[in-house]
């Protein structure tokens, strides 16, 4: 959602996903291409399209979001709602949209996601010549500090983009992170890349702690400022929670 703010909802776009996971599970560009039909590149080393049925956890964590507290516990199937619940989340929450496509599908990339090329391949080995020298969208996220900013220089080095997000992970308190977090930032600013969303966090309610773990980051020469400007506010924020920022202006 925050590309597509900083792109003003446009059409047709591309991403390069480092570190893609699975089609739909807890991906940053489903939407993108779902919606706004973009297409791209998503890399990984494994493929966990075809490894576990994700339906009743998809179906949790979106009950979880609309759930009000006089309604049944977390865990409760669609069919054994009430009727008045049901014909709420059907009809208000759109669950044919966000949960229904999920069921009895095939959940491979090539029938879940067709207009994105799965690459599993360590991503330091992957031939990037091949793809345009401009893409609309970076995410970088694969879990290792050292490889992340080799990467991330790597690919500073040969293309543009508008938009990065950068996971740093610094919430797990390694110095690794603590070093990733800097030399990303380092390297994102001496390119000429503005950080919009520093410490991008989520907040765990069994830890009673927030996490951050992201960076934000938009390229002044294609963002137009007005966008940019209008998120400012969030600098005044701690923590920085992405829902905060994303739905409460």
């Amino acid at each position: 959602l925050f590309v597509v703010a900083m792109t003003q909802v446009k059409l047709n776009g591309t991403f390069l996903e480092v570190g893609g996971y699975h089609p739909y599970e807890f991906s940053n560009t489903y939407i993108l291409e779902k919606m706004f039909n973009w297409s791209g590149w998503s890399i990984d080393l494994v493929d966990n399209s075809y490894q576990f049925n994700l339906f009743e956890r998809l179906w949790n964590n979106f009950y979880s979001n609309v759930r009000t507290d006089n309604w049944p516990e977390i865990g409760t199937k669609l069919d054994d709602l009430p009727l008045h619940i049901k014909e709420e989340i059907i009809n208000e929450h759109q669950y044919d949209l966000w949960i229904k496509p999920y069921v009895d599908v095939d959940s491979g990339w090539k029938n879940v996601r067709p207009q994105t090329k799965f690459i599993q391949e360590d991503a330091l080995h992957v031939d990037y010549d091949s793809m345009p020298d401009y893409i609309d969208y970076l995410q970088i996220d694969i879990d290792c500090a050292d490889p992340q900013i080799k990467l991330l220089q790597k690919l500073i080095q040969t293309k543009t983009f508008s938009i990065i997000t950068f996971e740093h992970d610094v919430y797990l308190g390694t110095v690794d992170n603590h070093d990733q977090r800097i030399e990303q930032r380092r390297i994102l600013h001496q390119a000429g890349y503005e950080l919009v969303v520093n410490d991008v966090s989520c907040f765990l309610s069994k830890a009673e702690k927030y996490f951050p773990f992201e960076d934000w980051w938009v390229n002044p020469n294609y963002v137009n400022s007005d966008v940019i400007q209008s998120y400012k506010w969030i600098e005044d924020i701690q923590p920085k929670y992405y829902n905060k920022i994303l739905f409460d202006f």
